[in-house]
């Protein structure tokens, strides 16, 4: 395992008088990236994260009803898809160590496996009623709850809630320690 660098302190900036400001070059770690503690701000930013996981959120639900409607099956198992998606993007884009970022990743998982489910839905029924898709899916829009509700399945609570537990754990990273 690669050990930080010894951690420098340099004299710069400083005016005619020779007082200056200290600047501080942090430990690097061994092989760089984006994920090194030198380049990542402590707190993350909780907007990339948002939008990252609704990015996310939008293709893990367009890619569960292209093949739920293609196969004609509802694969709850992809959820979990769904869920690893999201959160993967909010912690790309979000750089976050706190729990929000899961919180949000959970959220926003659990919003795709439902739009997944109401957009397959719609592709399913304005195939058998024989008209284009988008408008059907925009009409069943206003009633989105009514619409889960109506085509909810007890062992969709399993698969809701592995996929937050997905967007959850892989929102957020881990603060580095300490030295």
């Amino acid at each position: 395992m690669n050990e930080p660098s010894d951690f420098h302190v340099s004299k710069s900036f400083g005016n005619s008088s020779g007082a200056g400001a200290s600047v501080a070059t942090f430990p690097s770690y061994g092989g760089g990236g984006t994920d090194s503690p030198a380049t990542e701000s402590p707190g993350g930013s909780l907007g990339k994260g948002v939008l990252g996981g609704l990015i996310a959120l939008v293709v893990g639900a367009g890619l569960w009803a292209a093949i739920s409607s293609t196969t004609g099956l509802q694969i709850g198992w992809m959820a979990i898809g769904v869920g690893f998606l999201v959160g993967f993007a909010v912690r790309w884009l979000g750089r976050g160590t706190e729990p929000v970022f899961g919180y949000l990743g959970a959220l926003l998982a659990l919003m795709g496996c439902l739009l997944g489910n109401v957009l397959a839905y719609s592709i399913i029924l304005a195939r058998f009623e024989g008209v284009a898709a988008i408008p059907y899916f925009f009409s069943v829009l206003p009633t989105f709850g009514t619409f889960i509700f109506n085509n909810f399945q007890p062992v969709d609570l399993l698969f809701y809630a592995l996929a937050m537990y997905q967007g959850y754990s892989f929102s957020f990273r881990k603060a580095p320690l300490e030295h």
